[in-house]
């Protein structure tokens, strides 16, 4: 599976708006975007969210400030989005540092995106997103039980911190306190 996250208080640059905002890196006139069956743009928090007492949002990409080169930027997504493992992600977080210095926020949001996806893939979750605090995260195939989102008793888990990296923490938490593996299929 694929696991798409969509966190309504992360703002997602990715690949498109890489150069002059209009997505075309290459100059063939074709959007960048990796082809490697990956979401590159995380939902955008709303204006009215904002006036609603959520959380700022922060950006999550690789910027042309920390990696200038477009190809290398690229490639470094193109690493990131095909990462599997937990020890995947943090390699290409280390060969990243140790090529061009220490991650600025929206590269080590970035990272910790790509890690939550492969934590979430590990324990068959298709989608894991945010509603204000709510946390939700949806099973590739439905448990035992018939429920296709994971809970706390019968409440979607709630988000406690209002710091943006804080709560991208407490959502790995969470992934993490998850068994692994395949979720039961309902027979």
């Amino acid at each position: 599976i694929r696991t798409d996250v969509r966190l309504d208080f992360v703002r997602h640059g990715g690949l498109a708006g890489m150069e002059k905002g209009d997505g075309d890196a290459s100059g063939d006139g074709l959007p960048a975007c990796p082809s490697v069956g990956t979401r590159t743009d995380y939902q955008v928090l709303r204006d009215c969210e904002l006036e609603k007492g959520r959380c700022a949002p922060i950006p999550a990409t690789l910027p042309a400030s920390y990696i200038a080169d477009a190809r290398l930027r690229i490639e470094f997504f193109r690493r990131f989005a095909l990462a599997a493992t937990q020890e995947e992600v943090g390699r290409v977080t280390a060969d990243m540092e140790d090529r061009f210095g220490k991650m600025p926020a929206s590269a080590r949001a970035f990272a910790a995106l790509a890690e939550i996806r492969v934590l979430a893939e590990a324990r068959s979750i298709a989608c894991v997103e945010t509603e204000g605090s709510r946390l939700k995260c949806r099973l590739a195939a439905p448990a035992r039980d018939g429920s296709v989102f994971l809970r706390v008793g019968e409440e979607f888990p709630r988000l406690s911190q209002r710091d943006p990296m804080r709560r991208i923490r407490e959502i790995r938490t969470f992934l993490l306190c998850q068994p692994a593996g395949k979720r039961p299929v309902r027979a």
